[in-house]
Protein backbone atom coordinates (compact mmCIF):
# COMPACT_ATOMS: atom_id res chain seq x y z
CA UNK A 1 0.00 0.00 0.00
CA UNK A 2 1.02 3.34 -0.85
CA UNK A 3 -0.45 6.74 0.22
CA UNK A 4 0.85 9.56 -1.88
CA UNK A 5 -0.36 13.17 -1.74
CA UNK A 6 1.86 15.53 -3.24
CA UNK A 7 1.53 18.89 -5.11
CA UNK A 8 4.00 18.77 -8.01
CA UNK A 9 4.73 22.08 -10.53
CA UNK A 10 6.61 22.08 -13.25
CA UNK A 11 6.55 24.92 -15.72
CA UNK A 12 8.66 22.62 -18.52
CA UNK A 13 11.62 20.31 -18.64
CA UNK A 14 13.73 22.93 -17.23
CA UNK A 15 12.27 24.97 -13.90
CA UNK A 16 11.11 25.06 -10.52
CA UNK A 17 9.02 22.29 -8.47
CA UNK A 18 8.01 21.61 -5.23
CA UNK A 19 6.92 18.83 -3.89
CA UNK A 20 4.39 19.76 -0.70
CA UNK A 21 4.43 16.18 1.20
CA UNK A 22 4.41 12.85 0.27
CA UNK A 23 3.69 9.90 2.69
CA UNK A 24 6.23 6.37 2.23
CA UNK A 25 4.38 3.46 4.21
CA UNK A 26 7.48 1.68 5.43
CA UNK A 27 5.59 -1.83 5.70
CA UNK A 28 6.13 -1.68 1.87
CA UNK A 29 9.37 0.09 1.47
CA UNK A 30 11.20 -0.82 4.04
CA UNK A 31 13.78 -3.03 1.86
CA UNK A 32 14.43 -0.33 -0.24
CA UNK A 33 15.05 1.96 2.51
CA UNK A 34 17.07 0.12 4.51
CA UNK A 35 19.11 -1.53 1.59
CA UNK A 36 20.04 2.37 0.44
CA UNK A 37 21.28 3.36 3.88
CA UNK A 38 22.02 0.92 5.75
CA UNK A 39 22.95 -2.02 3.23
CA UNK A 40 24.68 -4.61 6.02
CA UNK A 41 21.87 -3.98 8.44
CA UNK A 42 19.05 -6.40 7.04
CA UNK A 43 16.80 -5.12 9.85
CA UNK A 44 12.75 -4.47 8.40
CA UNK A 45 11.60 -0.98 9.02
CA UNK A 46 8.11 -0.22 10.34
CA UNK A 47 6.46 3.09 10.31
CA UNK A 48 5.56 6.75 7.96
CA UNK A 49 8.02 8.73 6.39
CA UNK A 50 6.64 12.10 5.55
CA UNK A 51 8.82 13.90 2.54
CA UNK A 52 8.48 17.46 1.43
CA UNK A 53 10.98 19.66 -1.25
CA UNK A 54 11.39 22.27 -3.46
CA UNK A 55 14.11 23.00 -6.01
CA UNK A 56 14.93 23.26 -9.60
CA UNK A 57 15.34 20.66 -13.14
CA UNK A 58 18.55 21.55 -14.81
CA UNK A 59 19.56 19.29 -17.91
CA UNK A 60 16.80 16.14 -16.24
CA UNK A 61 18.50 16.48 -13.32
CA UNK A 62 16.15 17.30 -10.08
CA UNK A 63 17.88 19.42 -7.04
CA UNK A 64 16.78 21.01 -4.13
CA UNK A 65 16.23 20.79 -0.78
CA UNK A 66 14.47 18.19 1.11
CA UNK A 67 13.20 17.23 4.37
CA UNK A 68 12.06 13.51 5.92
CA UNK A 69 10.10 13.18 8.75
CA UNK A 70 9.86 9.84 10.32
CA UNK A 71 7.48 9.05 13.08
CA UNK A 72 5.90 6.06 14.37
CA UNK A 73 8.80 4.32 13.61
CA UNK A 74 9.92 0.53 14.62
CA UNK A 75 13.26 -1.34 13.66
CA UNK A 76 13.69 -5.43 13.73
CA UNK A 77 16.82 -7.10 13.15
CA UNK A 78 16.67 -10.34 14.45
CA UNK A 79 20.23 -11.63 13.55
CA UNK A 80 21.92 -8.72 15.81
CA UNK A 81 18.96 -9.35 18.22
CA UNK A 82 17.87 -5.62 17.79
CA UNK A 83 15.01 -4.06 18.37
CA UNK A 84 13.43 -0.89 18.73
CA UNK A 85 10.48 1.07 18.92
CA UNK A 86 8.55 4.44 18.68
CA UNK A 87 11.44 5.59 16.77
CA UNK A 88 11.57 9.35 15.27
CA UNK A 89 14.10 10.95 12.45
CA UNK A 90 14.65 14.31 10.76
CA UNK A 91 16.86 14.54 7.85
CA UNK A 92 17.10 17.91 6.42
CA UNK A 93 19.68 18.46 3.05
CA UNK A 94 20.23 18.65 -0.52
CA UNK A 95 18.80 16.33 -2.56
CA UNK A 96 22.24 15.81 -4.24
CA UNK A 97 23.66 15.07 -1.08
CA UNK A 98 21.15 12.29 0.09
CA UNK A 99 21.58 10.54 -3.10
CA UNK A 100 25.13 10.54 -2.17
CA UNK A 101 24.34 9.16 1.28
CA UNK A 102 25.76 12.34 2.84
CA UNK A 103 24.31 14.60 5.07
CA UNK A 104 24.95 17.97 6.67
CA UNK A 105 25.64 17.82 10.77
CA UNK A 106 22.23 18.46 13.36
CA UNK A 107 20.28 15.22 11.97
CA UNK A 108 18.12 13.33 14.77
CA UNK A 109 17.13 9.83 15.23
CA UNK A 110 15.13 9.04 18.43
CA UNK A 111 13.26 6.49 19.97
CA UNK A 112 11.00 5.33 22.85
CA UNK A 113 12.44 1.57 23.77
CA UNK A 114 13.91 -1.22 22.91
CA UNK A 115 16.50 -4.24 23.26
CA UNK A 116 19.87 -5.24 21.87
CA UNK A 117 21.13 -8.67 22.54
CA UNK A 118 20.37 -9.71 26.41
CA UNK A 119 19.90 -6.14 27.21
CA UNK A 120 16.55 -3.45 27.47
CA UNK A 121 17.16 -0.15 26.07
CA UNK A 122 15.40 2.69 27.35
CA UNK A 123 14.90 6.08 25.80
CA UNK A 124 17.87 7.26 23.41
CA UNK A 125 18.71 10.08 20.84
CA UNK A 126 21.61 10.34 18.20
CA UNK A 127 22.70 13.18 16.68
CA UNK A 128 24.42 12.36 13.53
CA UNK A 129 25.24 13.59 9.78
CA UNK A 130 26.67 10.79 6.84
CA UNK A 131 29.77 11.04 5.25
CA UNK A 132 32.03 9.39 3.34
CA UNK A 133 29.77 5.99 3.69
CA UNK A 134 29.92 5.97 7.47
CA UNK A 135 27.10 7.66 10.12
CA UNK A 136 29.38 10.10 12.14
CA UNK A 137 27.95 10.25 15.57
CA UNK A 138 27.81 13.54 16.84
CA UNK A 139 26.36 12.74 20.15
CA UNK A 140 24.21 9.80 21.48
CA UNK A 141 22.53 8.98 24.84
CA UNK A 142 20.51 5.97 25.63
CA UNK A 143 19.60 4.37 28.86
CA UNK A 144 21.14 0.47 29.41
CA UNK A 145 21.78 -1.41 32.19
CA UNK A 146 19.95 0.81 34.48
CA UNK A 147 21.62 3.70 33.93
CA UNK A 148 22.54 6.27 31.17
CA UNK A 149 25.39 5.15 28.18
CA UNK A 150 26.66 8.35 26.15
CA UNK A 151 28.90 8.80 23.16
CA UNK A 152 30.52 12.37 22.25
CA UNK A 153 32.29 11.10 19.19
CA UNK A 154 32.16 8.23 16.96
CA UNK A 155 31.95 6.89 13.44
CA UNK A 156 30.72 3.70 12.10
CA UNK A 157 30.87 2.66 7.93
CA UNK A 158 27.33 2.39 6.97
CA UNK A 159 28.31 -1.55 5.25
CA UNK A 160 29.77 -2.48 8.91
CA UNK A 161 28.87 -5.65 9.91
CA UNK A 162 30.04 -4.66 13.21
CA UNK A 163 30.82 -1.55 15.32
CA UNK A 164 33.09 -0.74 17.79
CA UNK A 165 32.40 2.38 20.25
CA UNK A 166 33.73 4.05 23.72
CA UNK A 167 31.32 5.46 26.22
CA UNK A 168 30.83 7.02 29.11
CA UNK A 169 28.57 5.30 31.78
CA UNK A 170 26.53 6.60 34.40
CA UNK A 171 24.48 5.29 37.14
CA UNK A 172 24.79 1.56 36.01
CA UNK A 173 23.19 -0.86 38.05
CA UNK A 174 25.89 -3.68 38.99
CA UNK A 175 23.11 -6.15 38.33
CA UNK A 176 22.61 -5.28 34.61
CA UNK A 177 26.28 -5.53 34.08
CA UNK A 178 26.78 -8.80 35.10
CA UNK A 179 26.13 -10.63 31.82
CA UNK A 180 29.18 -8.72 30.38
CA UNK A 181 31.33 -9.85 33.17
CA UNK A 182 33.37 -12.88 33.69
CA UNK A 183 30.96 -15.83 35.70
CA UNK A 184 32.84 -14.45 39.21
CA UNK A 185 29.13 -12.78 40.68
CA UNK A 186 26.01 -14.45 41.64
CA UNK A 187 24.72 -11.37 42.12
CA UNK A 188 25.56 -7.60 42.90
CA UNK A 189 23.87 -3.94 44.12
CA UNK A 190 25.45 -0.71 43.44
CA UNK A 191 25.99 2.12 41.31
CA UNK A 192 29.08 2.23 38.82
CA UNK A 193 30.31 5.48 36.86
CA UNK A 194 32.98 5.38 34.32
CA UNK A 195 33.98 4.98 30.87
CA UNK A 196 34.02 1.53 28.79
CA UNK A 197 34.71 0.05 25.70
CA UNK A 198 31.97 -1.88 23.98
CA UNK A 199 31.33 -3.98 20.32
CA UNK A 200 29.03 -5.31 18.72
CA UNK A 201 28.58 -7.51 15.80
CA UNK A 202 26.45 -10.70 14.62
CA UNK A 203 27.39 -12.91 17.86
CA UNK A 204 26.37 -9.94 20.18
CA UNK A 205 27.42 -7.48 22.72
CA UNK A 206 30.88 -7.40 24.22
CA UNK A 207 32.31 -5.21 27.06
CA UNK A 208 36.50 -4.96 25.24
CA UNK A 209 37.41 -2.79 28.95
CA UNK A 210 37.05 -0.12 30.05
CA UNK A 211 37.03 1.68 34.11
CA UNK A 212 34.49 2.13 36.17
CA UNK A 213 33.95 3.17 39.71
CA UNK A 214 31.42 3.23 42.42
CA UNK A 215 30.00 6.48 43.17
CA UNK A 216 31.77 8.81 46.18
CA UNK A 217 29.08 7.41 49.23
CA UNK A 218 28.20 4.33 47.68
CA UNK A 219 27.78 0.77 48.60
CA UNK A 220 28.43 -2.40 46.51
CA UNK A 221 27.16 -5.44 47.84
CA UNK A 222 28.73 -8.17 46.15
CA UNK A 223 27.63 -12.24 46.30
CA UNK A 224 30.46 -14.11 44.77
CA UNK A 225 29.70 -17.80 43.00
CA UNK A 226 31.26 -20.89 44.97
CA UNK A 227 34.93 -21.45 43.46
CA UNK A 228 37.18 -22.13 46.27
CA UNK A 229 40.36 -20.65 45.07
CA UNK A 230 39.66 -19.35 41.60
CA UNK A 231 37.68 -16.26 42.39
CA UNK A 232 40.47 -14.70 44.68
CA UNK A 233 43.55 -15.05 42.16
CA UNK A 234 41.23 -12.84 39.52
CA UNK A 235 40.35 -10.05 41.37
CA UNK A 236 41.39 -6.31 41.13
CA UNK A 237 44.05 -5.70 44.67
CA UNK A 238 42.11 -3.10 45.83
CA UNK A 239 39.12 -5.53 46.30
CA UNK A 240 40.87 -9.03 46.81
CA UNK A 241 41.81 -7.49 50.80
CA UNK A 242 38.23 -7.41 51.19
CA UNK A 243 37.29 -11.28 49.72
CA UNK A 244 35.10 -12.91 51.89
CA UNK A 245 36.38 -16.30 51.02
CA UNK A 246 33.71 -18.92 51.86
CA UNK A 247 31.32 -16.40 53.33
CA UNK A 248 30.65 -16.05 49.47
CA UNK A 249 29.32 -12.43 50.17
CA UNK A 250 30.98 -8.95 50.80
CA UNK A 251 30.11 -4.98 50.77
CA UNK A 252 32.36 -2.33 49.28
CA UNK A 253 31.94 1.39 49.25
CA UNK A 254 34.23 3.90 47.40
CA UNK A 255 36.83 4.46 50.01
CA UNK A 256 37.63 0.48 49.46
CA UNK A 257 37.78 0.83 45.50
CA UNK A 258 37.68 3.86 43.70
CA UNK A 259 38.38 2.44 40.74
CA UNK A 260 38.52 -1.16 38.98
CA UNK A 261 39.57 -1.93 35.30
CA UNK A 262 37.35 -4.03 33.17
CA UNK A 263 38.31 -7.21 31.75
CA UNK A 264 39.92 -6.73 27.75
Amino acid sequence: KRDWSSDVCSSDLDGAWTLARAKVDLGVWSGPVAGRFAPAGGGVLGGELAISAAGTIRDRVADGDVEITLSGGTYDEPARKLSVAGVTLKVRGRIRELRERRTGPGQVLAWERGSYDRFALGAGRVVFRLAEEKLHIEEARVGVLGGELSVERAAVALNASSFAVAAEMRGVQLADLLPLLPPLLASARGRLDGRIALQGDAAGLRLEGGNLSLRAGETAELKFMPTPGVISGQLPAAVRQHYPGDRKSTRLNSSHVSESRMPS
